[in-house]
């Protein structure tokens, strides 16, 4: 591990992801803050993992994706804890990029330059003009246990007609 400012940081993570064909989600949200022009593939549709360039290309085939940090269990939902975490099924539109690679300011204070990273917004860039965003989020069903939708909040992209 470097002991250093945000260049030497910066050198380390490219040696690990250079050295490295099998890093988990987890590190990769780690290395982006380090190096955020990296397309690395943390984003989630469906069950996929894909980079950005590839959840675009992915994202032609719907009319309507929904956009959340994280699915988990909550309470209230219509199938137990147990189930959720076993047998959870996302939609194929359902685009989930865990909170925690949107800021990892304990691993990499920003006092050496490492960055936040909005993940929403970056994908808003993303999109074509042929995508609209309302502003507001709604509950839809993202996914399902065993044939039991599971309905949560989500921010909905829609294409234009």
């Amino acid at each position: 591990m470097p002991d250093g400012d945000l260049v030497c940081w910066e050198e380390w993570a490219k040696k690990v992801i250079d050295g490295s064909s099998s890093l988990g989600q987890i590190e990769m949200g780690i290395l982006n803050t380090l190096l955020p022009d990296h397309d690395f593939p943390i984003w989630r549709l469906g069950k996929k993992s894909l980079t950005l360039k590839e959840l675009i290309a992915h994202s032609n085939s719907f009319d309507c994706l929904y956009y959340s940090r994280h699915i988990s269990y909550e309470m209230g939902d219509a199938v137990s804890y147990h189930d959720f975490n076993r047998y959870f099924k996302p939609n194929d539109n359902l685009i989930i990029v865990p909170a925690l690679y949107t800021s990892n300011n304990d691993a990499f204070p920003l006092s050496i330059g490492a960055c936040t990273i909005s993940y929403y917004i970056r994908l808003l860039h993303a999109l074509d003009s042929d995508w609209c965003y309302t502003g507001k989020t709604e509950s839809r069903i993202v996914g399902e246990v065993n044939s039991i939708g599971v309905y949560r909040n989500v921010q909905v992209l829609r294409r234009r007609k």
